[in-house]
């Protein structure tokens, strides 16, 4: 049962990485002031 949630839990933040990553580069470079 536990390796089953641990593969879950794998699972979901190789999916949701990705997302994560793109959200950082939108939302935390024009904070930085990089863009301006």
């Amino acid at each position: 049962m536990r390796q089953q949630i641990g593969f879950l839990m794998q699972l979901v933040v190789l999916t949701l990485l990705p997302f994560l990553i793109i959200w950082q580069l939108n939302f935390g470079m024009p904070r930085s002031g990089c863009r301006s």
